[in-house]
Parts: structure tokens; sequence; C-alpha cells
């Protein structure tokens, strides 16, 4: 049994929205990673997923911003297809 199965992952919306205060508003994602991976938040609400959108493995997304793990998994992937 893997380790994501064990939490619910609920998706997160990065949009932005209109009625939110500017303190609230999340910084949104620069890493082109994001592009191919979809971002979720587990149930305690205290660890990132990430998964990929090209062979649905859930990573952990570290909070600091931190994509190394994903981008390797990307370039790893999409070499050997």
């Amino acid at each position: 049994m893997s380790m994501a199965s064990l939490n619910t992952l609920i998706p997160i919306d990065d949009g932005f929205n209109e009625y939110e205060s500017a303190l609230k508003r999340q910084k949104s994602t620069t890493s082109k990673v994001w592009n191919e991976m979809k971002k979720f938040e587990c149930e305690n609400k205290n660890e990132l997923k990430a998964q990929c959108n090209h062979c649905k493995n859930i990573f952990s997304a570290k909070s600091s911003g931190r994509t190394s793990n994903l981008r390797c998994h990307l370039n790893n992937y999409l070499k050997k297809s």
C-alpha cells in the first residue's frame, strides 16, 4: 500500500480569486514543471503532493518550492517515451 493511498488528496486551485484579499493570495508557481504536474494537498494539510500528468505517479512536493525531484522525474520519463 503506497503512502498516498493512506491520505486523501485534495486538488489545489492555483487560480486567482478576485474576492480574496491581497494577504490571502497565494504566490503563483513559476517552475515549468507545474505545466506537467497537478498539485494536491493531503487531508491533514501538512503535506503537499504532485501527480504527474503523464504516468499518474504521486510525488512529494515541498511547500518551500523545491521542484528538483519533479523536474528529474519529467526528464527521465520524457526520455523513455
